[in-house]
């Protein structure tokens, strides 16, 4: 994030300027957290689709060799 340099003349303008870099650094983090929040998600899904894929797998083998005569 580069800064823009302008002269700060009064104490409201460096109040202003402060607000402006609030607001901006605000933003900037409900950015991130909604990029975690996804990552979040995205992470359980696999997740749930893994003990799905561990589940069958648990499945065909416990049935494995069954069906050889």
């Amino acid at each position: 994030m580069t800064i823009p340099t302008t002269k700060i003349n009064s104490h409201t303008d460096a109040i202003v300027r402060s607000f402006d870099m609030h607001i901006d650094t605000t933003k900037k983090i409900e950015s991130l957290l909604k990029l975690i929040t996804t990552q979040d998600e995205h992470i359980k899904l696999m997740a749930v689709k893994l003990l799905k894929i561990e589940k069958t797998l648990a499945r065909f083998q416990m049935t494995e060799g069954n069906d050889v005569k």
